[in-house]
């Protein structure tokens, strides 16, 4: 018998395969960016956003005090949005030049979706807290349905994580 030194299965050819598409990746900042930053900066990028921001927001809603400041500056003046308002703290100031650095590549194309969800999470967080509060499992799923019927924008930015069960060893 011979021995055959060629491999028992020949290798076929592989159909082409076209190189993955880029994925752009978000910039880093929106990651942890919260919705009050994410908000400002829409503003900042078209400020005639902050008479409807106005009209659906009150300033007790941000919870970051700068935010607050910059946020009622931009409701007394929209040109505010645009020119660093010398009415600001020095850290409003220092918060609005770093908003407003970044907004542009935060923010992109999406104004008008990211102000409109960033308003839905600041004026649902107060009923969202409300089920954080909740003990009872079937009441707190109750109203998080509704919550999300409410404010279908919002339910993926309050996503709550079970504690995870310690098991005794």
């Amino acid at each position: 018998r011979e021995l055959s030194t060629a491999p028992k299965y020949a290798p076929q050819a592989r159909p082409s395969v076209s190189p993955p598409v880029p994925v752009r990746r978000a910039h880093p900042a929106t990651r942890t960016l919260s919705a009050e930053a994410r908000l400002l900066q829409a503003i900042m990028l078209r400020p005639e956003l902050a008479e409807a921001a106005a009209q659906q927001l009150s300033p007790e809603l941000f919870e970051r005090p700068v935010f607050r400041e910059i946020f009622a500056t931009f409701t007394r003046d929209p040109a505010g949005a645009t020119q660093l308002p010398a009415e600001l703290s020095e850290d409003g100031q220092r918060a609005w030049c770093a908003l407003k650095e970044t907004a542009e590549v935060v923010i992109g194309p999406s104004v008008d979706d990211i102000f409109a969800s960033s308003v839905q999470i600041l004026v649902a967080r107060p009923e969202y807290r409300k089920v954080l509060a909740l003990t009872d499992p079937g009441e707190k799923q109750r109203l998080r349905a509704a919550l999300r019927q409410k404010y279908p924008q919002v339910d993926d930015w309050y996503q709550w994580k079970k504690p995870r069960r310690r098991t005794e060893a």
